[in-house]
Formats: structure tokens, C-alpha cells, sequence
């Protein structure tokens, strides 16, 4: 993730959905992605449902363990937007399973 305040069309930070995203088709709980990350289970529920905006070294940290770039990411957030298109879904997954290696 960057530090850069992507919002949805409410205004709210694309963070915690980016970072939903990831765990999701990393097909980890919040739980185990807490622990692969070195935080806390509250923390990562917090950063996914909006609660907490984490600090920039934390999005460098996360980004880091998880192995995803800029261009990972604006395909997620396109993918939200467009919420129906499981091929392209079902690749940008298996892209980053093969990139987080966990």
C-alpha cells in the first residue's frame, strides 16, 4: 500500500479494503494475517473496516512482508469499483499468492 489517500465514493480510505483484498485472496483469517504481519488482530481489524488509518512505515512494512507493488494495487482498487469480474479476480489472486509466498 502507498501513503498516497485513495478514497472510495464515500470518502473513505481504500486501505483497509486493499488490505481485505490482499488477505482474502491470500485466503488467510484476520488472525493468521495479524500474526504474518507482526501486529495485532485488533490492528488489522481496525485498518480493514476504516477504524484506524495506519502510519505510513506500517503500509511500507505491510507492502514489504506481503510482496505487492503501485500497479497490484490500483488493480484492486478497479476491481472494487467494478465488483463483477471473477477471471481477472481469480489472476490478480494468484498473483499475489505467488508474490506473498506465505
Amino acid at each position: 500500500m502507498t501513503t498516497t489517500n485513495v478514497k472510495d465514493e464515500r470518502g473513505n480510505s481504500m486501505i483497509g479494503k486493499q488490505l481485505q483484498y490482499i488477505r482474502q485472496a491470500l485466503n488467510l483469517s484476520q488472525n493468521e494475517m495479524a500474526y504474518a504481519l507482526d501486529l495485532t488482530l485488533i490492528t488489522v481489524w481496525r485498518i480493514e473496516t476504516g477504524r484506524q488509518k495506519p502510519l505510513p512505515k506500517t503500509i511500507r512494512h505491510i507492502q514489504e512482508v506481503l510482496c505487492y507493488d503501485e500497479e497490484d494495487l490500483i488493480e484492486i482498487n478497479e476491481l472494487l469499483a467494478e465488483s463483477e469480474n471473477s477471471r481477472r479476480h481469480a489472476r490478480l489472486k494468484k498473483k499475489l499468492r505467488e508474490q506473498a509466498n506465505l
